[in-house]
């Protein structure tokens, strides 16, 4: 069993490639050239994201109508946790 890792992975082969139970994990791309046949089995593509926002604001508010003054005070906070996950297996 072959085990790759890293941003980029490129397989490269002037002859056939053939791969049994490879574990290739990379962050950006992975790439393989084979000059004849290439067999990787079965094929995982998978993409997690994961997204946070944290949003704070606060305010003094005042007004006057009709003889009335009115003084507010307002403060929000929200906060936003989003996760994705894809997942394509072909072979």
């Amino acid at each position: 069993m072959a085990q790759l890792k890293g941003e980029q992975i490129e397989v490269t082969a002037g002859r056939n490639v053939s791969m049994k139970e490879p574990q290739a994990n990379a962050t950006q791309a992975i790439t393989a050239l084979a000059g004849g046949e290439l067999d990787v089995g079965t094929v995982t593509n998978s993409h997690e994201q994961i997204k946070w926002d944290k949003h704070k604001r606060s305010g003094l508010s005042a007004s006057f109508s009709h003889g009335t003054a009115q003084i507010g005070y307002q403060r929000n906070k929200s906060n936003r946790d989003m996760t994705g996950y894809d997942e394509n297996v072909i072979g």
